[in-house]
């Protein structure tokens, strides 16, 4: 859905003649024709109507009579229907939390999150949370939450929650390597990076010891991924639970609002960047 609104974006931007076409790329949110991603049913309120005298009329009340903007307005209007489903509301957020190193609001929610419910699939103790920001893709917005926008956060359908063992000692060396990029997704962790350098790292409150073993909730992609990552090197035990990274993070939404709360957090300071 955030593609489409992309290239309704775009496409309202074209300036036509007979000489040339000029693109002018604008962020997708709705400033030129007041469109925006409304819940199910709210077609004509959040994206306008096409006419029947081949006229579109946008949210915000400009007429566009020809050209690229109505063409592709009717193609979107028509799929909305379909889309019924993921423009359900599921959630809401007391604010808007955006995704940036080296932590955010949204990534410590998310690997949370994950832990826990990496520990309940397993019956194992979850010591450590590890992904990459990589694996979030759009921030959460301020205010009703629907379906699509935790689909187009976590988009991966082949992302599945996944459990590991590996030593104090290779989680070091992980760690170090960490260092060097500015910071990844952690959890059950503080770290302190200097220079692109580890500078000290607990798991609990206690100082890393390499002699022991930690149980780590991370993604199946990241374990045999490409670059830095490839967790399955460090392996001692691992598991995947089966279960989606997208299924789990709409049931984790879902379930707080049966319970009457709000998405909300709050970061602790797990990584320093000296």
């Amino acid at each position: 859905m955030k593609n489409l609104l992309l290239i309704f974006a775009l496409a309202s931007s074209i300036t036509l003649s007979a000489q040339d076409i000029t693109w002018k790329q604008h962020v997708a949110d709705g400033h030129r024709t007041g469109v925006t991603q409304g819940p199910a049913g709210t077609t004509v309120e959040s994206m306008g109507e096409v006419k029947k005298i081949r006229r579109y009329k946008s949210p915000n009340g400009k007429t566009y009579r020809r050209g690229t903007t109505r063409k592709v307005a009717k193609v979107l209007i028509k799929a909305q229907a379909e889309m019924d489903d993921v423009k359900t509301v599921i959630g809401h957020s007391k604010m808007e939390m955006v995704k940036h190193r080296p932590e955010s609001e949204l990534t410590d929610w998310f690997i949370d999150a994950m832990m826990v419910k990496t520990a309940e699939l397993t019956g194992k103790k979850v010591d450590i949370g590890l992904s990459n920001f990589g694996g979030v893709r759009t921030n959460m917005p301020k205010g009703d939450i629907l379906k699509d926008d935790i689909m187009s956060m976590f988009p991966f359908t082949s992302n599945t929650l996944y459990y590991f063992t590996m030593s104090g000692k290779s989680l070091l060396e992980l760690l170090g390597n960490m260092a060097a990029r500015g910071g990844e997704i952690i959890g059950g962790m503080k770290v302190v990076f200097k220079d692109k350098k580890l500078e000290s790292a607990t798991v609990g409150g206690e100082p890393i010891d390499e002699n022991k073993i930690y149980g780590v909730a991370t993604i199946n992609f990241l374990m045999d991924g490409t670059g830095w990552f490839r967790f399955g090197k460090y392996a001692i035990d691992r598991q995947d639970t089966g279960v989606r990274v997208m299924d789990f993070m709409l049931q984790h939404v879902q379930e707080l609002t049966k319970q009457g709360k709000d998405i909300e957090y709050q970061t602790d300071g797990r990584i320093t960047i000296l």
